[in-house]
């Protein structure tokens, strides 16, 4: 039985980073603290396992596609980079900065902005990769 590395580890970042993005918006119309740990927790697991998913990515793609240079697996490539980075980036401000989102101001307002940014990157990605899955 051959494991798909590539497939399993990219819905876990492709699923966190965007439920991390509902879990704020729930924390700001409530207000309920909860609700912003939890997107906190979301966003570093998604984080620790994107680097997982972009390089099994760029594994798959060198094995399957012999590293073929189309636009689809360089803008897949740039994206998971750009993924990996952004995440990194809020898990780091958001542990540095535990009341970011409590305090307002324009560190807030930068972290949920980068937050949302997360979601239609990650929703990039997975269309990409289903146009290679559903040809």
């Amino acid at each position: 039985m051959k494991i798909h590395l590539h497939p399993i580890s990219v819905h876990f970042p492709n699923a966190l980073f965007p439920i991390s993005s509902a879990l704020v918006l729930l924390y700001l119309i409530f207000g309920e603290i909860c609700f912003e740990k939890a997107s906190y927790y979301c966003l570093i697991f998604g984080f620790l396992g994107s680097p997982i998913g972009t390089f099994s990515g760029i594994a798959d793609w060198k094995s399957k596609y012999k590293g073929a240079k189309v636009p689809l697996f360089l803008e897949k490539r740039r994206l998971s980079i750009i993924l990996t980075f952004l995440g990194l980036l809020i898990v780091i401000m958001r542990t540095i900065i535990p009341d970011i989102m409590i305090s307002s101001g324009i560190l807030q307002f930068v972290y949920i902005v980068l937050i949302f940014s997360l979601t239609p990157i990650s929703g990039r990605l997975g269309y990409l990769g289903g146009k290679l899955v559903f040809k």
